[in-house]
């Protein structure tokens, strides 16, 4: 019986770990020198930002680079349970919110609040709401310590095997012609086939 319910913990323990590791694996595909992080919603640094998921990131080899072709450069899903209601209205919204507060919390006491100035985002939608383009500027609290103007895509879908919605999410100061979009399209999204 002792054997019977040691072994009973020990595949319940095995299942847990096995199920913890499946809801933490990263559903981008990109290229294997990119960073990878998760970050799950609520957002400490926009809690106004009410999701129910998770937020993948992927960070170009050369983010942090200032000298780099793909500095700035990345990507990131948030995979979402519940409908988000996308529009150009809330999408700006939304990234104003996340990206005001992530500036100022990678900011902290280093450097003075009033120099942060405020996220303007310019989205515009391409096709009835699925994806949108346009332009982000924001104060790059990381690296410049200076407004920085990033061209931004959104593309939304919904992955109807497994009831989420995903909201991809792609950045870079190089242009929409330049190779790097190239290479952000080529990184294979959750329900993206």
């Amino acid at each position: 019986m002792k054997y019977f319910v040691l072994s009973l913990l020990l595949s319940c323990t095995l299942m847990v770990q096995s199920q913890q590791e499946e809801e933490t694996a990263f559903p981008l595909e990109g290229p294997s020198d990119w960073r990878k992080e998760i970050l799950s919603f609520p957002l400490d640094f926009a809690p106004s930002l009410e999701y129910d998921g998770t937020e993948y990131v992927l960070f170009s080899k050369g983010w942090a680079d200032k000298a780099a072709t793909d500095f700035w450069t990345y990507t990131f899903v948030w995979d979402l349970y519940n409908a988000p209601n996308l529009s150009e209205e809330r999408l700006n919204k939304d990234l104003t919110a996340y990206f005001d507060g992530l500036m100022k919390e990678v900011a902290g006491a280093k450097i003075s609040k009033d120099k942060i100035t405020p996220t303007l985002v310019n989205l515009k939608s391409n096709n009835n709401g699925k994806s949108y383009e346009g332009q982000i500027s924001v104060f790059d609290a990381f690296f410049l310590k200076e407004k920085i103007t990033l061209n931004m895509r959104v593309i939304t879908s919904y992955c109807v095997t497994d009831e989420r919605h995903i909201v991809y999410f792609q950045y870079s100061p190089q242009p929409f012609s330049h190779e790097l979009w190239d290479e952000m399209k080529a990184i294979k999204i959750p329900c993206s086939n």
